[in-house]
Order: structure tokens, then C-alpha cells, then sequence
């Protein structure tokens, strides 16, 4: 302050070193140039750095009503003391000022202490202002606004009014402690407790002893049994049903009842935390402290000294939570064969164990061979048998080799081990068994999945493709463009695997020349062929010579074509399914059919027999019919 007073009227007309020292001390603006004091909008600013530097502002600012506001905002005060008397009657800055503090109530003109919305803005901050107005305390639809502002506010509420009691109480059930004229009422209690079970606490004494309402509570707060009856709390039945409802009730109970075994197991029965609170002669029960201790094994804790050592309540809380084992005996943590039990149920009680025993080596190789999870503590360790433990975990599942060190990941013969587990291990392997083609190739004899895990130049060899393939079609997907383009490669492909072709590429599918080699090698290759080389003759002729099922991928002109079809019915009755429904009801068709059908079993065709109609033709199968020769066949033999 002292340093602006005798500063050069540059520094005290300086906005922003002002603005900074106002933030200090407020006084400062009193040495700051006239300019500065009559700038409203750099008063506005110092505002909200300062509230009080509006004492030295000049009075034309200190009548500004932008700037009046923002003080306010900041400090009720600035409207006691330093507002002009005008700007005391300016609603929206009285409004401003209830908001910050209840306390600017009283300094405001009598015409706002009656305004509902200013009152109510009161309310929130001190339920207190409403005993300045008799008028709004008998006003049932302000009280109602008001007791939603603040539940206090029921204070000043008329008692009688009960469906205005219920809504508070619906709003904050900790107003019920001030309703003494409506504790005894059940309905208001009963929406109270649904709150909080301690909403009991405030109830009266015969709404203690109601059953269903302590329940509810109870089911909201296990400590409300607290302050039930003592009818209810000496009552077996009651108990445990509150138990049942809450095992948090337990707590509450007399050591009678914490010596129940009815009553305990249902607590532990759902945290066995509830352990805890049971009597000493329920914590030597060896079926209640199973029951706590598969809910929560950190419960083997309460467990009497004799369970700690029993080997079969120890193992269930290993079970559930590994680290229950520091509260087992000294006994069972040192005893080799329960620790081996133990790690097999949770490999995690590793971390418990002794370091003497986890880090000898025979005892490391038998808690993996008990779980091969146990290699996960072990991935990083150093071991003088640490390779010999990864393939004891490998035998268990692929996955180990992800914990396993990055000299491991380049043996060989640990990831063909994994690999042999799960495909999906591969993934873990060194960049350089990836792209090695021999090793990848050694891999794919296991599972060609692992192709999805290979590098780019495994995947380039066309020896572990065609390895590949041998198991699955789809490997040929993971193979580069090129291979898929070259005419011999997918030619040796559809040898190895027909479906190979699906990923051929769309103009070897369309050269007839590539498809007649192909289907020669394998009729099925004739359905990967493009529409059009489907519909030549030639190519469905060298299929149907091998099986005349290969109709079933001929195009619709062939397949309308009777010779075409006459060739694949000789090969294979059941292809005439396939022929069109032109040829199906051709009669001359049919008839050249049925000729080459009885000579085929050797009868001379009668003329009768000789035509076959078209419906009937047409709703029998291939299949059917063949059928039925036979059997007129056998007949005729008999006779």
C-alpha cells in the first residue's frame, strides 16, 4: 500500500500491476490513479479479485448495478456497507445477498422479508428467518416449499398437519427425531426406517416392539437391532429372521444368541466375516467355521486354534483367498505335503510360503506339476531347473510360455510344447522362431492356427502352407497374394485340399484350362469355379465322369440340358434332383430313363412301363425310385 502511495502516477495508473495489488490488500485502490477508481469495468474486475476494494471505488462505481451484484456474490457485506440505498431496494441484489448468507436477511428493506422467494432462499441457508412472519408459518403452501428447502423448517410447521409431515419425513428421514407428535405413527416411521434402520432409534417405544418395521430396518442397518425392544431381542425366532434379513444383526446380539448355532450359520452363510461376533464355543464348531470360511477365507482368523491347524477347514480358505494361509498353524506352514495341496487349490499361497521351501527346486518342480500356474511366480526367478520347469508348466497349459523369460521364448523345444496346448501361445514367440520357416513349418504339423501367430516370410514358404492345408482350407487365406495367383501352386493346393481353391484368385477361376486340371484332380474343385466356366460342357462333363453329384454345381443352362443330365443320372441316380424342372418333366426323358433303369436290372421293358408321368416323376426322389426298381426287381426274381 505504502509502496503505491509514492508511486509515479504511471505505476498507480498501471491496470494490471492494480489489479494484482488489490488481490493483496484491498486498501491499495485508494492510492491507485482517479481514472482507475472511475473505471466500472476494471472495478468489476478488482471485484472478483477483492470484494472489499468497492469501499474505495468512487461513488458513481459503487452505484453501478453490474458491479453491486458481482460484490455480492462474493460478500453479503458489500450490500451493508457499501451500497447506496438504492441499490438495498434492487430485488435481484437482495436475492444475490440471501443466497450467499441467511444472515443479509436481516439488513433487507421489511417489503422483501415477506417476498416468498426471498424468504425461501433464507430458508435454505437458516430455517430460523421464518419466525419473523406469523403469516407465512400459518400459509400452508409456502410451509410445504419451505420444509422441501429445509426439513428444519418443520419447526414452524403446524403439527397437525400430517400429509405434509409424511413428504418431509419421505424427503430426510433424520426429521423424524424433531416430530414427537408423529413418532408413534406407524406409516411416517415406516418410511423413515426404509431410509435407514436408525431412523428405529426415533420411533417410540411400541413401534420398537413392531416386528416388520425393526425387520425393515434391520434390512436396511444391521446395527438397528440395537434398538429394538428388548422383547425383540430376546425373541430366538425374531433373530433369525433379522439375521436372516442382515448378518451384520449378529453384532447386536447377546452372547446367548451369539452362541446359537442356527443363528450363526445363517450369518456366516453369507459373510463369513460374521465369524467375528459367534461365541468361542461356535469358532471350535468345525461346520461353522467351514461354512465362514468358504464365504471368506480371511475368516480362518476367528477359527479357534485347533481349526487353524485342521488341514481341511485350512484348505477351504485357501481356497477362497490365498492369503489366509498366514493364519494358518506354524505346523501346517511348514509341512511340505499341505502345501503342495495347497498350491494345487490356489497357487497364489506361494506368496505366504516360506522362502526355504518355494525356492528349492524339487519343491518349486512339484508346485508346478500340481498347477502350472505356479509358474507364474516362478517366470521371472532364477532357478538352476528353470527350464525344466517351463516344460512342466507347458504340460498344463501353452499359456505358462507368456511368463516365461525372453531366453525361453527362443526355445525351440519349449514353444512346439505350448503350441501343442494352445495355438494361441505361438504369439509369445521369439521374432525369430516366427519367420523361421522350418520351425514354423515343425509348428503347423501341431496346428495350422499357428499361421495367424506366424512372421511374413513363414508365411511366404509355400512348404508350410501346403502343411497347412493338409488340416484346413482356410490356412491358404494367411498366404501371400502371389501364392494365390500362381496357376501350379493352386493347382498342387486343390490336390492337397479341394476347398483350397474358395481363395484362388478370380482369374484362375475364370480359365477354363486352370478348372479342367483342377476338377481332373478332384471333381468338388468344380464348385469354385466362375459362373460362366460352369456352364461349359466340357469342364461338367470331366466332373460328372468321376461323380455325378457334380451336376449340383453346373450351371442352370447345362443343368436344363438332357444328355448332360442323362450322363450324371448314370453315374449317380440321385443327381437327377439337381436337373432342372424342364428335364425332371421332359417325358421323352423320363422314358429313355426308365429303359436305361430296367436294363440296368436286367428285365425287358414292357410297353406299359414305358411311360412314366411327369407329376409322378417329379415328386419322387431319385433315391425313391431307385428304390422301388429294386424292389420290383426282387420281386420278379422271386416269382
Amino acid at each position: 500500500v505504502e509502496t503505491l502511495e509514492h508511486a509515479s502516477e504511471t505505476f498507480r495508473n498501471d491496470y494490471q500491476l492494480v489489479l494484482k495489488s488489490v488481490k493483496q490488500d484491498h486498501l491499495v485502490l485508494r492510492h491507485a490513479s482517479e481514472i482507475l477508481k472511475r473505471d466500472a469495468a476494471f472495478i468489476l474486475k478488482a471485484v472478483r479479485k477483492n470484494w472489499q476494494v468497492l469501499q474505495c471505488a468512487s461513488e458513481e462505481v459503487q452505484n453501478d448495478r453490474e458491479v453491486a451484484i458481482e460484490a455480492v456474490k462474493r460478500n453479503w457485506k458489500a450490500l451493508h456497507f457499501y451500497a447506496s440505498s438504492a441499490l438495498k431496494e434492487d430485488r435481484d441484489i437482495a436475492v444475490q445477498a440471501v443466497k450467499q448468507s441467511s444472515a443479509s436477511f436481516h439488513i433487507l428493506p421489511d417489503v422483501f422479508k415477506s417476498d416468498h422467494e426471498i424468504v425461501l432462499e433464507a430458508i435454505k441457508k437458516d430455517w430460523r428467518v421464518l419466525w419473523r412472519d406469523d403469516l407465512l408459518r400459518k400459509d400452508g403452501g409456502f410451509m410445504k416449499r419451505a420444509t422441501k428447502k429445509n426439513w428444519r423448517a418443520l419447526y414452524g410447521l403446524a403439527k397437525n398437519d400430517r400429509a405434509e409431515v409424511m413428504g418431509v419425513v419421505s424427503d430426510d428421514w433424520t426429521a423424524l427425531r424433531f416430530l414427537q407428535d408423529f413418532k408413534n405413527d406407524r406409516q411416517i416411521a415406516l418410511e423413515a426406517v426404509k431410509q435407514s434402520g436408525e431412523a428405529i432409534m426415533y420411533v417410540s417405544e411400541r413401534l420398537k416392539s413392531d416386528q416388520d418395521l425393526v425387520l425393515e430396518g434391520v434390512t436396511q442397518n444391521g446395527d438397528a437391532l440395537e434398538y429394538a425392544s428388548n422383547e425383540l431381542r430376546f425373541d430366538r425366532k425374531f433373530l433369525l429372521q433379522a439375521v436372516k434379513r442382515n448378518w451384520r444383526a449378529l453384532e447386536c446380539m447377546s452372547d446367548a444368541f451369539r452362541s446359537n448355532q442356527e443363528i450363526v450359520l445363517e450369518a456366516v452363510k453369507q459373510d463369513g466375516g460374521a465369524l467375528a461376533y459367534a461365541s468361542k464355543s461356535l469358532r471350535e464348531d468345525q461346520s461353522v467355521v467351514l461354512e465362514a470360511v468358504k464365504r471368506s477365507g480371511d475368516a480362518l482368523e476367528y477359527a479357534s486354534e485347533d481349526l487353524k491347524d485342521d488341514t481341511q477347514v485350512v484348505l477351504e480358505a485357501v481356497k477362497e483367498d490365498w492369503s489366509a494361509l498366514k493364519h494358518a498353524s506354524s505346523r501346517l506352514q511348514s509341512d511340505r505335503d499341505f502345501l503342495l495341496l495347497a498350491v494345487k487349490h490356489n497357487w497364489c499361497v506361494l506368496y505366504c510360503i516360506p522362502d526355504k521351501f518355494r525356492y528349492d527346486p524339487d519343491n518349486a518342480l512339484a508346485c508346478v506339476n500340481q498347477n502350472w500356474n505356479a509358474f507364474r511366480f516362478y517366470g521371472y526367478k532364477t532357478l538352476p531347473n528353470y527350464r525344466q520347469l517351463l516344460l512342466e508348466a507347458l504340460k498344463g497349459s501353452g499359456d505358462a510360455l507368456k511368463y516365461a523369460t525372453q531366453a525361453m521364448l527362443e526355445d525351440r523345444q519349449a514353444v512346439l510344447e505350448a503350441v501343442k496346448q494352445n495355438w494361441k501361445s505361438f504369439e509369445h514367440a521369439s521374432p525369430d522362431l516366427k519367420n523361421d520357416h522350418r520351425f514354423v513349418f515343425e509348428a503347423v504339423k501341431q496346428d495350422w492356427r499357428v499361421l495367424h501367430c506366424a512372421g511374413e516370410e513363414a508365411r511366404s514358404n509355400q512348404m508350410v502352407i501346403f502343411e497347412a492345408l493338409k488340416q484346413d482350407a482356410d490356412a491358404l487365406e494367411l498366404a501371400p497374394a502371389g501364392l494365390r495367383c500362381d496357376r501350379q501352386a493352386m493347382l498342387d493346393a486343390a490336390y492337397i485340399n479341394w476347398n483350397a481353391l474358395k481363395y484362388a484368385s478370380g482369374d484362375l477361376l475364370n480359365n477354363l484350362d486352370f478348372m479342367l486340371e483342377a476338377v481332373k484332380k478332384n471333381w468338388h474343385n468344380l464348385k469354385h469355379g466362375s459362373y460362366s466356366i460352369r456352364n461349359d460342357r466340357r469342364l461338367i462333363l470331366e466332373a460328372i465322369k468321376q461323380d455325378g453329384m457334380a451336376l449340383q454345381w453346373a450351371g442352370d443352362v447345362l443343368r436344363d440340358d438332357a444328355d448332360i443330365v442323362m450322363e450324371a443320372v448314370k453315374r449317380t441316380p440321385d443327381a437327377l434332383e439337381f436337373a432342372s424342372t424342364g428335364v425332371r418333366t421332359n417325358r421323352a426323358f423320363l422314358n429313355q430313363l426308365t429303359k436305361m433303369q430296367q436294363t440296368a436290372a436286367g428285365t425287358a421293358p414292357r410297353r406299359s412301363s414305358l411311360v412314366v408321368s411327369a407329376p409322378a416323376a417329379v415328386s419322387r426322389s431319385p433315391s425313391a425310385r431307385l428304390r422301388m426298381g429294386e424292389k420290383k426287381k426282387k420281386k420278379k426274381n422271386g416269382k
